[in-house]
């Protein structure tokens, strides 16, 4: 008997080096990756926020074109709280923004399934490191159902290609466009009677502009026609965003080419750039457009002296 329980000691602590092993392994070479590309005591324009939808939207590209300084930190699969967990990262290393743009739908922040489907962020919710009190690695086996060596290789290799990950024009060009366009049907489910997320975008709100941010501004990224006709409601969202107060820019309709889409909601990588400018257009000059009239005016009002 004592033969047995030795032996099963030894499995046991050979084991645990292992697994703590692979936990920080995999949370420093995947999960580290949404945070490569903030850096210290920087000041930014615009930062843009949300979910995967955000990944046509080419920082080095708009600032190229407008003269100013934006930041995405948008990743797929992020919900509001994983936003708000990045942003607190990005201002506890002295960074600082005038405005932030979310892209927020009715799908984006709801949690239900969407870790188990895609990736989990232990790095962002385990405030204490590694020693938390659970099995190291148990996160990973029992809330994500896609953790491989394929995953863990191409999230090593990431990191060596991208460096301190800022998407550059050359990385924005990677040509998807010879996979065919996913027909999946899940991703046409009904997200008119989610929950709207009151609470969560008003404590979002007030999170921003206890660290200085001077607007929140909201839009929806585009998705197919295929996507609006399974949707039984689309406009109750839009007014409830509206209502309280928030700027809403609704992009949804802007493509309805399926060409221009790798699935239902996501643009294909040949038109990020494209989409960039259609969003500098849509939303940053018209915004800075209407700072450019306040300032004139504010000057015209001051007293000469």
């Amino acid at each position: 008997m004592s033969r047995f329980i030795k032996l099963i000691l030894t499995i046991l602590l050979a084991g645990y080096p292992s697994l703590l092993l692979l936990d920080w392994t995999y949370t420093w070479t995947i999960t580290q990756r949404p945070l490569l590309s903030i850096k210290e005591n920087r000041n930014y324009d615009y930062l843009i926020a949300g979910d995967s939808r955000t990944n046509p939207l080419v920082a080095p590209y708009i600032d190229m074109l407008t003269g100013l300084r934006t930041i995405n930190i948008g990743y797929p699969s992020f919900t509001l709280e994983d936003n708000q967990r990045i942003l607190q990262y990005f201002f506890d290393r002295g960074n600082r923004v005038e405005r932030v743009i979310l892209q927020m739908d009715r799908r984006f922040g709801t949690s239900t399934g969407t870790r188990q489907e895609w990736y989990y962020w232990p790095y962002l919710h385990r405030q204490d490191g590694l020693f938390t009190g659970e099995i190291p690695f148990s996160y990973y086996a029992k809330e994500n159902k896609n953790i491989t060596l394929k995953t863990l290789g191409s999230g090593m290799k990431y990191l060596i290609n991208v460096g301190d990950g800022e998407m550059t024009l050359d990385t924005a060009k990677i040509n998807e466009d010879f996979r065919p366009f996913l027909y999946n049907k899940k991703l046409l489910a009904d997200y008119s009677n989610v929950p709207f997320l009151y609470q969560e975008l008003v404590d979002f709100h007030a999170f921003l502009k206890k660290n200085g941010v001077q607007e929140l501004i909201l839009f929806k990224a585009p998705c197919t026609p295929e996507w609006f006709a399974s949707q039984s409601d689309t406009s109750s969202y839009k007014r409830a965003l509206r209502n309280m107060g928030f700027k809403y820019i609704d992009l949804s309709g802007t493509y309805t080419d399926t060409s221009y889409f790798k699935d239902y909601t996501h643009i294909k990588n040949s038109k990020y750039l494209e989409f960039s400018r259609y969003f500098i257009k849509s939303i940053i000059e018209p915004i800075e457009m209407a700072d450019r009239k306040s300032n004139a005016a504010d000057t015209l009002a001051r007293p000469a002296k």
